[in-house]
């Protein structure tokens, strides 16, 4: 299973696709990881995702990566999480919120889930930006020399690999074309 993630990681990075799509799954998958997710806001913000340009299959793969790691920062986002809710400024607010029919199921008031919000919110953009660079980084340095080497040209020689590969380059092509 985390094999097929790698491969599905790597075939979005290797393909022609918008750097600023896999950088914002990248984002969108830090974000999601780091609110828990048994409650509305984290419904309401995955299906979101689903309505952006976004590369889905980064923030699943992401989602999951950071999920397997994110119960380390849970004092983190408490602190941050009480810190934004102990607001007295916002305290009125915070009460016409959870009074609101709906709302109190995003479980805004959980420490957690405010301070998780917050964090990814803040996080969101350097993220995005990091993975964006990383990205394009990855694809002029790495891949060129991935290209350049001997085992993959000494693949690309294999008959039927050769010839998928015209397939995938003419297919494109035309796809290209048609935009």
């Amino acid at each position: 299973m985390i094999i097929k993630w790698i491969i599905k990681i790597f075939k979005a990075i290797n393909s022609n696709k918008k750097p600023n799509e896999l950088a914002a799954g990248v984002a969108f998958g830090l974000l999601l990881a780091l609110i828990p997710g048994n409650n509305l806001l984290w419904i309401a913000l995955f299906i979101l995702t689903f309505f952006l340009k976004i590369n889905l299959s980064m923030e699943f793969v992401f989602l999951a990566i950071f999920k397997l790691f994110i119960f380390i920062l849970d004092p983190v986002l408490h602190g941050v999480g009480l810190f934004a809710l102990n607001f007295k400024i916002f305290e009125s607010f915070y009460t016409n919120l959870y009074n609101t029919p709906i709302l109190p199921y995003t479980e805004f008031n959980n420490t957690i889930v405010m301070g998780g919000l917050l964090t990814g919110i803040l996080l969101w953009y350097p993220i995005y930006k990091l993975s964006h660079i990383a990205i394009l980084k990855y694809r002029d340095i790495i891949l060129s020399k991935i290209k350049s080497s001997k085992i993959y040209r000494g693949i690309m020689k294999i008959p039927i690999i050769a010839k998928i590969s015209s397939i995938t380059k003419k297919a494109y092509s035309k796809y290209s074309r048609l935009k």
